[in-house]
């Protein structure tokens, strides 16, 4: 894997053509929507995920939710265009896109690939170019930047109207949000200035055109970008890309540095998989539960300037509170620790464990163990 290497993809994107069945992961939601229910696209399933197409429910899992095509069932868009402010802000955070509200002075388009060997979000600012136009102008809608800019990496030849350039040094993790409003702003983690992806403007663009929430990402697989139904299987998305898994391989859906295994062939793609990815058996040591040899090397390539060894035995051990003072709020989620980790431990998916419980104690009521 090439860390340091643009990659430019020419051509139109590929549209798979939408499946007759989908499953729509729920990433351990509870679902809203019974089996054997005949439900409408857009319809709300469960922890901000909705119906990708109208059909009827055929498998309603804890993880998941499955979905059999059907025409019985017609969508009924909501006319956004007539709401603006709060009203507009509420109805799209209700579809799945999540813009804060409130006059920011920097609005910045992140259009850095946000993994190395994807090539989906320049794909989409050259083929889907009216879609994200439209997503930018409902952003400044709302939150009324005096200066919008669109981050590219160096030598991008993209532009968008109204928008003002400015190129960032290539290579990852340059292009994560956190460093891209470094780079645009000169300052870390500014309060006036918003950051959104091309993917979310594309998903806000989709919700603003067809009045329901998102239904489609775009996706690398295998030197090309396509357009795929949420809820399509991995298995299907490969084979168009005409990929084989082999006994031993690990399907990566998102990016090789920050996504994680698919655990099955027929699980769907979610709307925010930008990347689909086979590694195949034994071309990188495998990730174990080494110990800690203290040799430095995930905190010398750390972008947030935290000490991953640390945080990541902290989780290891369930002692959570401890990784909250050692700044694992900080942490980007890049994988570099993991990436250069001489002894192969899984400090991502610590970190990412250990968010996921401070998370948890900090939204759920302690239990009320009474008096006496």
């Amino acid at each position: 894997m090439k860390l340091f290497e643009s990659i430019v993809r020419e051509g139109p994107l590929t549209v798979i053509p939408e499946p007759e069945n989908v499953r729509v992961p729920l990433s351990c939601h509870r679902p809203e929507i019974k089996c054997g229910q005949r439900i409408a696209r857009g319809i709300h399933i469960g922890g901000g995920h909705y119906v990708p197409i109208s059909g009827t429910v055929t498998e309603v899992h804890p993880t998941y939710v499955c979905i059999r095509a059907d025409e019985t069932s017609q969508p009924t868009p909501k006319e956004l265009n007539r709401l603006s402010g709060e009203a507009l802000q509420t109805a799209l955070n209700e579809m799945g896109a999540n813009i804060p509200l409130g006059s920011v002075q920097t609005l910045i388009v992140n259009g850095v690939e946000p993994d190395p060997g994807v090539t989906a979000f320049s794909h989409m600012l050259n083929e889907f170019s009216q879609i994200i136009q439209l997503g930018i102008s409902t952003a400044q809608s709302l939150l009324a930047p005096s200066r919008t800019v669109l981050a590219l990496e160096n030598g991008a030849p993209q532009t968008i109207e109204g928008c003002e350039s400015v190129f960032i040094e290539s290579g990852y993790p340059n292009g994560l949000d956190p460093l891209v409003a470094k780079a645009v702003t000169g300052k870390e983690n500014p309060d006036d200035a918003v950051v959104l992806s091309v993917g979310q403007l594309f998903e806000i663009g989709i919700i603003m055109d067809a009045g329901l929430p998102c239904d489609k990402t775009v996706v690398t697989c295998n030197d090309t970008d396509f357009v795929v139904t949420v809820g399509t299987s991995v298995g299907e998305v490969l084979k168009a890309a005409n990929q084989t898994v082999n006994d031993g391989d690990a399907v990566v859906l998102g990016g090789l540095m920050r996504g994680q295994a698919a655990h099955s062939l027929l699980q769907g793609v979610s709307k925010d998989t930008y990347g689909l990815f086979i590694v195949p058996k034994g071309q990188y040591p495998p990730v174990e539960d080494s110990p800690c040899i203290g040799c430095g090397e995930c905190i010398s390539v750390c972008p947030a300037r935290i000490d991953p060894a640390t945080i990541s035995g902290y989780a290891e051990f369930r002692m959570y509170e401890k990784c909250r003072m050692h700044g694992i709020d900080a942490c980007m989620e890049c994988g570099m620790c993991g990436f250069f980790c001489i002894s192969r431990r899984p400090l991502l998916q610590y970190i990412r464990l250990a968010k996921q419980h401070l998370t948890q104690a900090d939204v759920c009521d302690p239990i009320d163990k009474g008096e006496g």
